[in-house]
């Protein structure tokens, strides 16, 4: 499933080792051939204060995800 603009998602940086951070996309950008859809995001920190981002790998699977898959990225949210 493609992100539109409002949807939540899980966003992962390379210096948050708490897990998944809340984010809502605020822009999509035309498909890339090599890395596939980017995003804009603003993210909520978990330990308070949020952040407009840019230019964020989506993956649209978390059977994408592989040890090689380095964040920062945003993927959907687990359904529970």
């Amino acid at each position: 499933m493609k992100p539109t603009i409002g949807r939540i998602v899980h966003y992962y940086d390379n210096l948050n080792k708490e897990g998944p951070q809340a984010a809502i996309v605020t822009n999509v950008m035309p498909d890339s051939l090599l890395i596939g859809s980017v995003v804009n995001l603003q993210v909520f920190w978990s330990r308070g204060g949020e952040s407009s981002l840019y230019d964020v790998p989506f993956i649209d699977s978390e059977g994408a995800i592989s040890e090689e898959t380095k964040p920062p990225y945003a993927i959907w949210p687990p359904k529970v």
